[in-house]
């Protein structure tokens, strides 16, 4: 039969064992939680990384795009920007030759007034110009404009041109000089005008050389800048 005392201490013996479960489960409990603690940790740590990484490469891609962005822009101003220096610089070569032009002729108009020294040669010229102009008008009455210091010579050379029209047209045109004035300014030359100005045959200098050079002008470009 079992005694007293040795009930006694089988309790005891079994309430020690019970805590020493208890205190075995706590740690193993504590320890569970402890891993596992770090297990979510860790977890936490990658998730991190891992949007810190696609943040990261999201941001480099953005930034990649601004850039191929910005670069584009920058070669397009760079185009823009030569080609308005291009457009410029033929513009103002083009100024420059055409200023070059505009000299030439202002020297050849500058020779163009020196004729009138030499009386004997404006002289045949002025007869010539008026010859012209009656044959183009082809009227039986016309009036002659010339400058102011021409006067004395046309009306000098009018019987002549008179004769050599009728010469070369069988027709008789009756010349006489007009009111009208070639403005001062003019190199000289001669004007035919018909009876109240309607029809006028203008064969002045300064026309005949704006006709020349209209008509020689891409000549006289080639030979000044090259084709």
């Amino acid at each position: 039969a079992i005694t007293a005392g040795e009930i006694n201490t089988a309790s005891k013996m079994n309430g020690e064992e019970v805590k020493k479960q208890v205190s075995h489960m706590i740690e193993f409990i504590g320890q569970e939680g402890s891993e596992k603690v770090q297990e979510i940790m860790e977890q936490a740590r990658q998730a991190a990384a891992e949007e810190k990484g696609r943040i990261l490469t999201k941001g480099m891609k953005d930034l990649e795009v601004q850039f191929e962005q910005k670069e584009k822009e920058l070669q397009t101003m760079r185009k823009i920007n030569e080609s308005r220096e291009i457009k410029d610089s033929r513009l103002e070569l083009l100024r420059a030759r055409d200023e070059l032009v505009k000299e030439l002729q202002e020297d050849v108009r500058a020779l163009l007034r020196q004729l009138s020294a030499d009386k004997n040669k404006y002289k045949t010229l002025l007869k010539d110009l008026t010859v012209q102009c009656m044959l183009k008008l082809k009227e039986a009455n016309l009036g002659v404009v010339v400058k102011r210091d021409d006067v004395s010579l046309i009306e000098s050379i009018i019987p002549q041109a008179q004769q050599e029209y009728k010469a070369k047209s069988g027709q008789d045109c009756t010349l006489a000089l007009s009111s009208n004035r070639l403005p001062t300014t003019s190199s000289g030359g001669v004007m035919l005008e018909t009876r109240g100005s309607y029809i006028r045959c203008s064969n002045t200098l300064d026309e005949r050389l704006e006709l020349i050079f209209e008509n020689s002008l891409p000549k006289i470009r080639e030979s000044l800048f090259g084709a």
